[in-house]
């Protein structure tokens, strides 16, 4: 009878496990795996440099993401950047994280690896440093003379047709300075042929307008592509990579506009520019130089010029990004010259804009105008000109105006104009067109009331099988796992966006739950918004209750009890603040997840004390990265609020803006309901806050309560 093979095969996985280490850093091995996957990396910190290979133990992967919380929660300070560079170089040797560990290696000491590079290639393999490397290489071989050096197609594609990073900086300073030129032309040509052109000092001072375009330092850019373009140089070089000559528009329009147009208008009339360019390269560089002459007549106020040039760059515009660019510009530009002049464009163009959503800051601007203006009737033929091609935010604002204004007598009927139960129908059914958006669904709540329907969110849902399969690999999907298996949740989402399009449904999901079980609610929400906007999606209740999560809980419930508002708003406020980002901070000064201000915090803290409640005031300091001190005194502030500025409506645009402007603004618009008035609020981000406030806890109640 033969033996059954397992026998063996059991005894000599126990003869391995034995041999395998039980011990990481003189602490038991399960032990250290414990601490790193819920962050506590002491015994790293204190671990002497030349031991901490020891981690690879615990697994080959376990370096790389040990390294992410070294460089997160120790401050430079404590002189343990030997300790991430030794926890990166072992990361290397792990399949799994080797490209990750040489983006974040890599950069630190970028000449060191270089010249491993040159010794073994395969240090840089697959990272965003390899062709920088494979070029310099190249470039610096010994059997080239100096005088001699040609630039390759390959490297000229690297520094003049892709976005400019650290990679290009680092290899721009490897360049070897050439004599200047003195003006010569250059014989070689990049429109034909094998040859290349020489390393002029021309090429240099081109790749340094474009690094310090890149830093958006226009100034420093015109004047080194001023030195080409004043020599007389041909611009033929331009002409053959588009994205240099878009910084040339840029650097003209922020410096030196009026000199820019007649330059880009008399490049585009000189038709010896575009000799021996294919037509689709043709029509791109004019695009581009309509393109600019516009927004660099803009930049001038020169509104009548830059409509004809935008017109004419929509005619040239090779995709329809670029097209719908030319359109939002259009639009802009007309809006300045009045608004009255905006229907024509509209109607000629609504149907030719490829991304209905890139227009809605636009439109905004536009009934903004109109309403403040109550030039009420321009806005039903605005309506009717987009709705078959606008996004459901723009549709849903319009429609409702048009209905408050026909209800209140604001707008009269005619023949052109539908009853105001029409629009408010449109309004309640826009957010049916696309996406559920929290404007779309303010407008849709604002309708329901008006229309006395009760409103029904589960009509939106849709049930579906996650049919959609990914084509990342096994591993990309473990190195994603790694993240939450080492206790970084924190630092997943870029490497998820990285792989996002690579990545099936169900992955996807999986990686929202795993964001959420680790309370990473910005990440996580902002992963939910990418999953939403991805083709072949169909939404379940469960997608929106991870896109609006109910981060703090407790806390948030408990004290919009307390302070007597309804917790939906509360969660609603507190994730447009902060996305329940407890450390958050904004350039103005506030501060935690409901966004303080330091004084208002103060005030709020000082009456709840003195009423008998919690002093969070320690020895005459305020912590607001407290997130119980901070829900607390947030809540209290918006009851303050409610009490003085008579509607939830108000008290949520106070929160915004401050109330003392709020009740200017409000004066001045007595007229108006408070839901007009809204639409005639002077700021931009205040208007589009009351939407997404309110439309949030609209929201909130839908999933929770």
């Amino acid at each position: 009878m033969r033996q059954r093979p397992y026998l063996p095969l059991f005894i000599f996985s126990l003869i391995i496990e034995s041999c395998s280490p039980q011990s990481v850093l003189d602490i038991p091995r399960d032990e250290a795996f414990s601490k790193i996957e819920v962050g506590d990396i002491q015994f790293i910190i204190d671990a002497e440099t030349d031991r901490l290979k020891e981690i690879a133990l615990l697994d080959p992967a376990a370096p790389f993401y040990a390294a992410l919380l070294l460089e997160k929660h120790v401050p430079s300070s404590e002189g343990l950047e030997k300790h991430t560079t030794v926890l990166l170089q072992e990361a290397l040797k792990s399949p799994l994280t080797k490209i990750a560990a040489a983006n974040k290696l890599i950069p630190k000491n970028p000449d060191l690896y270089f010249k491993e590079f040159s010794k073994n290639p395969s240090i840089a393999k697959g990272s965003e440093w390899e062709r920088a490397f494979e070029l310099l290489l190249k470039i610096q071989n010994p059997e080239q003379k100096r005088e001699d050096i040609r630039l390759s197609e390959d490297s000229l594609s690297f520094f003049f047709d892709e976005p400019w990073d650290k990679t290009q900086r680092w290899l721009f300073e490897k360049l070897p300075q050439p004599e200047d030129s003195g003006g010569k032309e250059d014989k070689s040509s990049t429109r034909g042929g094998n040859s290349s052109p020489a390393m002029t000092s021309e090429i240099l001072e081109l790749a340094r307008g474009r690094s310090a375009a890149a830093r958006s330092s226009y100034r420093e850019a015109l004047s080194f592509f001023r030195t080409v373009i004043e020599k007389g140089q041909p611009s033929a070089f331009f002409f053959s990579h588009p994205e240099l000559l878009s910084d040339v528009g840029k650097a003209f329009q922020y410096t030196a506009a009026a000199q820019g147009i007649t330059l880009f208008l008399a490049w585009e009339q000189d038709e010896t520019n575009f000799y021996g360019i294919p037509v689709q390269d043709e029509q791109n560089c004019r695009y581009r130089l309509f393109y600019f002459a516009g927004r660099m007549a803009r930049q001038l106020g020169k509104y009548k010029d830059s409509l004809s040039y935008f017109e004419k760059a929509i005619s040239f515009a090779p995709d329809g990004d670029q097209r719908d660019a030319c359109i939002w510009y259009l639009l802009d530009s007309a809006y300045n010259v009045n608004s009255q002049s905006v229907f024509s464009f509209v109607k000629k163009y609504a149907s030719r804009w490829t991304a209905p959503a890139f227009f809605n800051d636009i439109f905004d601007k536009i009934s903004f105008s109109i309403c403040k203006d109550r030039q009420w009737g321009l806005l039903p033929g605005i309506f009717h000109a987009i709705y078959d091609y606008a996004d459901s935010d723009t549709t849903a604002k319009y429609a409702y105006i048009i209905a408050r204004a026909l209800e209140l007598g604001f707008l009269k009927r005619n023949a052109d104009i539908e009853s105001s139960a029409f629009y408010y129908k449109a309004a309640y059914s826009a957010i049916e067109k696309g996406q559920i958006t929290l404007p779309a669904l303010y407008y849709r709540r604002q309708a329901a009331e008006r229309l006395g329907i009760p409103e029904n969110f589960q009509t939106l849902l849709q049930k579906y099988p996650d049919v959609q399969k990914g084509t990342a690999s096994a591993q990309e999907i473990e190195f994603l796992n790694g993240f939450f298996k080492f206790g970084c949740a924190e630092f997943a989402y870029p490497y998820i966006k990285e792989s996002f399009e690579k990545l099936g449904f169900a992955d996807i999901r999986l990686f929202e739950e795993k964001l959420n079980k680790a309370e990473q609610w910005r990440p996580l929400i902002n992963l939910s918004i990418l999953y939403r906007e991805k083709k072949g999606f169909r939404l379940e209740k469960r997608d929106l209750e991870l896109s609006y999560p109910r981060g703090f809980k407790t806390y948030i419930e408990d004290y919009a009890s307390q302070a007597m508002i309804d917790p939906a708003l509360l969660f609603a406020l507190t994730r447009q603040e902060s996305v329940f980002t407890a450390n958050a901070r904004s350039r103005s000064g506030a501060a935690g997840l409901t966004q303080l201000m330091e004084n208002t915090a103060r005030e709020m803290a000082g009456f709840l004390a003195r009423g008998g409640g919690a002093d969070y005031r320690q020895d005459g300091k305020l912590d607001l990265l407290n997130p119980e001190a901070n829900i607390h005194l947030g809540a209290l502030y918006y009851r303050h609020l409610l009490d003085r500025m008579n509607s939830q409506a108000n008290a949520v645009l106070a929160y915004n803006c401050g109330m003392g402007r709020l009740r200017r603004w409000r004066t001045a618009a007595a007229d108006l309901p408070d839901d007009l008035f809204l639409e005639t609020v002077e700021y931009a981000e205040t208007r589009e806050y009351g939407r997404f406030v309110l439309g949030g806890q609209a929201m909130y109640q839908f999933l929770y309560y």
